[in-house]
C-alpha cells in the first residue's frame, strides 16, 4: 500500500507546478538521527527507500524545532523506542513562494504522537479555491 501510494505522489509530482507541501505522519524516518531505541538500527534500507521517494516527488524536509522525535511505543525504560514519524515536506515552488516556512514539534498529550505546527505566510488569494488532488 506505502508503495503505491508514493508511485502516485510520483507521478503527482511530475504534473505540479504549483507550491506543494505534505505533512503528517509517514509511518517512516530517513535514518539513525530520527530513531532513539535499545534495540540496534537495522532499518537502513527502508530509510534508504525513504529518502529517495522524498527526492523523487522533489520534496525537502522543512526540518523542525522542538522535540525532535515525533512518535513513542509509549514503552518505559529500554523497551521504549522514539523516532520522528510526522514532518512536512515541501516542493521548491512552496519555498519560493514561503521562504520563512517553519515547522514547530509540540510536547506529546494524549497521543503517541506530538502535533506539528507548521508556520507559513498567508497563501495567495489564487491559492485558496481548494483546487485538492484526488490519489
Amino acid at each position: 500500500m506505502r508503495d503505491i501510494l508514493w508511485e502516485n505522489l510520483t507521478q503527482q509530482a511530475k504534473n505540479i507546478s504549483m507550491p506543494w507541501i505534505l505533512a503528517g505522519d509517514f509511518n517512516d524516518y530517513m535514518g539513525p538521527d530520527e530513531r532513539r531505541s535499545f534495540k540496534p538500527f537495522r532499518d537502513n534500507r527502508r530509510c534508504q527507500k525513504f529518502r529517495n521517494n522524498i527526492n523523487e516527488c522533489g520534496l525537502i524536509d522543512l526540518g523542525c524545532s522542538g522535540p525532535k522525535l515525533t512518535w513513542t511505543n509509549s514503552n518505559r525504560g529500554l523497551a521504549n523506542t522514539q523516532e520522528r514519524l510526522d514532518r512536512a515536506l515541501v516542493n521548491s515552488q512552496w519555498l519560493v513562494k514561503n521562504p520563512s516556512s517553519s515547522v514547530t514539534n509540540l510536547p506529546r498529550t494524549t497521543s503517541d504522537h506530538s502535533p506539528i505546527l507548521i508556520r507559513y505566510r498567508e497563501p495567495p488569494r489564487e491559492w485558496r479555491k481548494g483546487r485538492g488532488v484526488s490519489l
